[in-house]
C-alpha cells in the first residue's frame, strides 16, 4: 500500500480476506446484491422487563444569570411563520434571564 487513503465513498473497510486478496485492495460492489433467510419474528428474544424508581421532583440551582454573545440575527417571514436566525460572530448579546431554577 502507498499509505495514502483513497476516496472510499461506497466502500467497506474489511479485514484481510481469506481469498488471498491483498490487504487494503479494492473489493468494489462485491456485496451489493444479496439476501438472507433469517427473519426477526423467528428469533425468540424471551421476555424482557425493566424496573423503575421514582426519584421525585428535583430542581436545578439558581445560579443561572448569564448572557450569550452572537453576531446578530435575521428575521425571516414566509407563509404563516416568522423565524429568527442567529448569525455567528460577536456583535450582539442575548438578554439575561436572571437567576432562575428549572424543575426536572
Amino acid at each position: 500500500p502507498s499509505g495514502v487513503i483513497p476516496d472510499m465513498r461506497g466502500w467497506t473497510i474489511k479485514g484481510k480476506p481469506i481469498s488471498g486478496r491483498a490487504v487494503l485492495s479494492q473489493e468494489m460492489d462485491g456485496n451489493k446484491s444479496h439476501s438472507h433467510t433469517a427473519r426477526a419474528q423467528d428469533t425468540d428474544l424471551g421476555t424482557k422487563s425493566t424496573s423503575s424508581f421514582d426519584y421525585g421532583t428535583k430542581s436545578t440551582n439558581t445560579t443561572g444569570n448569564h448572557t450569550h454573545q452572537f453576531g446578530g440575527y435575521i428575521n425571516s417571514y414566509w407563509g404563516d411563520s416568522n423565524h429568527t436566525s442567529f448569525q455567528p460572530g460577536g456583535g450582539a448579546w442575548t438578554q439575561a434571564a436572571g437567576d432562575h431554577a428549572h424543575t426536572v
